[in-house]
């Protein structure tokens, strides 16, 4: 819906997510909160798997926190 709604569709407008400041703020802080959890974790004490698993999402929530400003 909304890729639709970029390219001119609004047909469901009223289905997208809330954008509101409160909610974009809440937003925030919990994927900061997340991405304070993930770096905290010692990748030492993980399997190969788990270590790769922890470095994309760490480096996930890294970007989308970096692109906040675009």
């Amino acid at each position: 819906m909304v890729l639709a709604t970029r390219l001119g569709d609004h047909r469901y407008d009223d289905q997208l997510s809330k954008r509101s400041k409160p909610f974009l703020d809440q937003f925030k802080r919990e994927r900061a909160g997340l991405l304070a959890r993930a770096r905290a974790i010692d990748p030492a004490g993980l399997g190969s798997t788990d270590r790769v698993t922890l470095a994309l999402f760490e480096g996930e929530l890294a970007a989308d926190t970096a692109a906040e400003v675009c």
